[in-house]
């Protein structure tokens, strides 16, 4: 067991989930909270992609994962320091925190638009408003807490924007059309025996899963389709693909 400190200057926080934040003000400590949400999207990341195994959610976060290699190749690169010197580790230009958000709110809002079908226009222009403000948020919060300067947070929204934009055309464009030319999902036994799934033309996926629950519930009832249906189903489709 190590030695008990002795000052608290011995022990050094988890720089992570760590935000400081003056007291005295009255948006501090909403802005610090806010300014977490990046940590959080991380964590949903994980979720997502462990309870849902999909190849979208995959590629968004391996999108968003390179977002951050580029960031910090950026920051090493020009070198400008934060606006104070104890807040923040690293260099400052560009945010990273405004760079992630930029990206995923990008993503989000084209996701929407372009592959969710159909959906009110009121609906896609609400999501639209609420990841923008998300990002815009989290943005200024970099600001008011002097963990950046305001152009190390524009150039980070600039940057995240540009990023998720390419990204999302290369899914859309390149991985997820290889994806399902090559059929690997359903051919690999691998890949069927994790249950990972390509919802890329499913189109409006919660609308899509509640009307399969509904029709599974119902089969139940009428001493239908038993757990062993959707694995049946995909077998079929696998050898029709052969």
């Amino acid at each position: 067991m190590a030695t008990p400190p002795t000052t608290p200057t011995s022990l050094k926080p988890f720089s992570f989930t760590f935000v400081q934040y003056d007291p005295a003000d009255l948006l501090g400590k909403p802005l610090a909270i806010a300014s977490l949400l990046p940590q959080i999207l991380i964590v949903v990341y994980l979720t997502l992609a462990l309870s849902r195994r999909d190849i979208l959610v995959a590629s968004t976060a391996l999108g968003q994962l390179l977002n951050e290699v580029l960031n910090l190749i950026v920051k090493n690169t020009i070198r400008q320091p934060r606006p104070t010197s104890f807040l923040g580790k690293g260099y400052g230009m560009p945010s990273s925190h405004a760079q992630f958000m930029a990206f995923w709110a990008v993503n989000i809002a084209l996701h929407f638009w372009i592959r969710v079908r159909p959906q009110p226009r009121l609906y896609k222009v609400l999501i639209t408003l609420v990841v923008a403000t998300a990002a815009v948020v989290v943005g200024y919060s970099r600001v008011h807490l002097y963990y950046h300067t305001a152009s190390q947070v524009v150039t980070g929204i600039h940057l995240g924007t540009l990023c998720g934009t390419l990204w999302f055309l290369v899914t859309e464009r390149v991985l997820l059309p290889a994806v399902t030319a090559s059929r690997v999902v359903e051919r690999s036994a691998l890949l069927r025996w994790l249950r990972v799934r390509d919802t890329s033309r499913v189109g409006d996926l919660v609308r899509v899963e509640y009307e399969a629950v509904v029709r599974a519930a119902a089969d139940a009832d009428v001493g239908g389709v038993g757990g062993d249906g959707a694995d049946d189903a995909v077998e079929g489709r696998r050898r029709k693909v052969k």
